[in-house]
């Protein structure tokens, strides 16, 4: 028989969410707790999730990290952080992990069922859903490990690099790939394993659901890649020419320009970069904050400082903000490919809302442009 809560996890995840209305038509946003199992892996990659736009102007989401050591103790978690706070829905992402853990996933059933909070499955554990976003596959795993194995070799081919739970840009890595991960893992439930719950079926996850949920007209990877002005800007953490760690949404409550450049190598860059120095001179930081993001490392930034001191500078080598943003492209001419940054500039309100965006940019002229910008939308004192 199927549990209870299973059943109605399946029933919720087919339906779409209704909105409340208030005075004036505005729609009330749906109160959503999710609770990961783990401190870093799944609270990383909802945080930034739950950024997106079509996300935000439905739902008021907080994302929270457990410290259970079993899935009935990462429930009992979730029920006090809901006993704290006021939310429509309670849902909790949990790995199955194996049959040694049949007993505690039966008590967290259970537990979730007396205290309606939703559970989301991933069988035997989350990297089965990041791997959906890589490639189509329904096979089995021994446990976590084995999973996260498979994970690392596929996640090493398509971005160069080692997977590790603990990385804060996963979310933006797999970002272009979850209408990929949303199909693969519906193949997977529904004709791998003839649609019955991902508690028996290894392997497979319910998190597809509880994406369409959150995003029901559509996915990032079908969005246009350029950002539109009114459109909640991404949110990011890079390190900066002197090491330290700069986050986009610790930002709000000051106006952001946001400008990408291609390498701090040409000239061009370092013209631009020089004026935007001197205007740094001559703001109130405290209100607005200037940076400026490219793909080179901190080590070239830090050595273009000493010879050309420059500040402010962030380096997006992996091109994760930079593919947020729309503007890394990777052209091929005569079967080689030629990656490149866009010279794009964003303005940000204190919101966190996009205001404005420079594409054709002077380098000579761009800081005035900007400031002068700013002073009209009253983002900038002109005193």
């Amino acid at each position: 028989m199927t549990p209870p809560s299973e059943k109605a996890n399946r029933e919720r995840g087919s339906k779409p969410f209704s909105l409340k209305r208030q005075a004036g038509n505005r729609p009330i946003k749906m109160r959503i707790l999710i609770v990961g199992e783990g401190q870093q892996t799944e609270p990383n990659y909802f945080r930034y999730l739950k950024e997106e736009h079509v996300v935000r102007e439905r739902y008021a989401i907080t994302v929270k990290g457990a410290h259970g050591i079993s899935q009935d103790a990462v429930v009992k978690e979730t029920i006090e952080f809901k006993r704290r706070g006021d939310y429509d829905e309670v849902w909790c992402i949990l790995d199955v992990e194996g049959p040694s853990k049949a007993d505690n996933l039966t008590a967290a059933y259970e537990l979730a069922d007396k205290n309606n909070i939703s559970l989301w499955l991933s069988n035997p554990s989350i990297e089965v859903w990041f791997l959906l976003h890589l490639v189509k596959q329904g096979r089995p795993y021994l446990d976590g490990d084995s999973a996260e194995k498979e994970l690392k070799k596929h996640w090493s081919a398509h971005f160069r690099q080692d997977y590790n739970k603990a990385d804060d840009g996963i979310y933006m890595r797999l970002r272009k790939f979850i209408g990929s991960a949303v199909a693969n893992a519906e193949w997977v439930l529904e004709t791998h394993h003839q649609a019955t719950s991902s508690r028996a079926c290894n392997s497979s996850t319910d998190l597809y659901r509880l994406i369409s949920r959150l995003m029901p007209d559509g996915l990032p990877g079908n969005e246009p890649d350029r950002l539109k002005n009114g459109a909640i800007a991404p949110d990011f953490k890079l390190g900066d020419q002197n090491g330290d760690l700069v986050q986009m949404s610790s930002l709000r409550g000051k106006t952001v320009v946001l400008f990408f450049h291609p390498t701090i190598k040409e000239r061009a860059s370092i013209a631009e970069v020089s004026s935007f120095q001197s205007a740094n001179n001559n703001i109130d930081r405290g209100k607005v904050v200037i940076l400026g993001v490219s793909p080179d490392s901190i080590t070239i930034l830090q050595e273009s400082i000493v010879k050309d001191s420059l500040s402010f500078l962030l380096s997006d080598v992996d091109h994760i903000v930079g593919k947020a943003y729309g503007i890394w492209n990777e052209n091929t001419t005569n079967g080689k490919v030629h990656p490149t940054m866009e010279r794009v500039t964003f303005v940000i309100d204190p919101a966190g809302v996009l205001v404005h965006t420079f594409r054709d940019v002077d380098v000579q002229q761009h800081a005035d442009q900007v400031l002068r910008l700013l002073i009209e939308k009253n983002l900038l004192s002109k005193g």
